[in-house]
């Protein structure tokens, strides 16, 4: 009896010994893979601005497009294939209806409304992105990437979190190869809201402003076609990234408490 006692004692220890250092090498991995984005990130705008200050060619645009689909690749590896262990993902409500219905999402606060509808706009975006597009984005305005990747990697995030972290129940299920989200308002509010303010705002800059396409996206859908967004956003786009259509979303640090 005293040998069982210990061995089971002895079991306890060891399992929560694992369960540390898994933990520890999740945060690590985490703040490493955090680090790489920042950095893949700022290569891409360094270089950006090198072509926005002259005519591009053929080969900037090869350049760009393939530091573009560098950085969405490492995303997917991670925030999909690793933390989902899924090859795709898709958005539902817990009745197994399609993502979005806008009535499904009913907000008066307008700050609760702008994080909702800024998750139907990049999700919207996101699933219409093509390697195509990443090129017309960039022929019309190489620096308006920037923003767009770090809107995608916020949602990636909203996607492949763990609900428990943010004191939410049940988001997600597999089915097969894919995982299914299930996008309530409440999930979007207690796991989005955080995330957005974490990786967009901080403590001194309470305000952010989407992507001018992302923008377009969230004044458009639903009821507009994604290809209609599109195309009608990035025939009018310039160079210079400062648009006054761009939209705000604001938090403040004691909403993420």
């Amino acid at each position: 009896m005293v040998l069982k006692f210990f061995m089971n004692k002895f079991l306890r220890i060891v399992s929560l010994l694992f369960l540390t250092i898994s933990n520890l090498l999740a945060s690590t991995n985490a703040e490493a893979t955090t680090v790489d984005f920042e950095t893949d990130l700022s290569k891409y705008v360094a270089a950006a601005k090198d072509v926005s200050k002259r005519r591009m060619n053929p080969e900037d645009e090869t350049k760009l497009s393939d530091m573009v689909l560098s950085i969405l690749s490492n995303l997917k590896k991670l925030y999909v294939n690793e933390k989902l262990q899924s090859e795709d993902f898709v958005l539902k409500y817990l009745d197994g209806k399609d993502f979005p219905d806008l009535e499904r999402h009913k907000n008066e606060n307008k700050n609760d409304e702008t994080v909702v509808r800024f998750t139907i706009a990049i999700h919207a975006f996101y699933k219409s992105l093509t390697k195509e597009r990443i090129i017309e984005i960039i022929k019309k305005s190489p620096l308006e990437m920037a923003p767009i990747l770090r809107e995608i990697n916020v949602f990636l995030q909203f996607v492949s979190a763990n609900p428990s972290d943010y004191g939410h129940g049940r988001f997600s299920e597999k089915s097969g190869n894919i995982t299914i989200v299930f996008a309530t308002n409440e999930a979007i509010l207690r796991i989005m809201r955080p995330i957005i303010y974490k990786n967009l705002l901080s403590k001194t800059i309470d305000v952010y402003k989407l992507s001018r396409i992302v923008s377009a996206f969230y004044n458009g859908i639903p009821n507009r076609q994604s290809e209609e967004i599109f195309k009608t956003t990035t025939e009018s786009m310039k160079r210079n990234t400062a648009d006054d259509s761009r939209i705000a979303i604001a938090i403040s640090e004691n909403e993420v408490r």
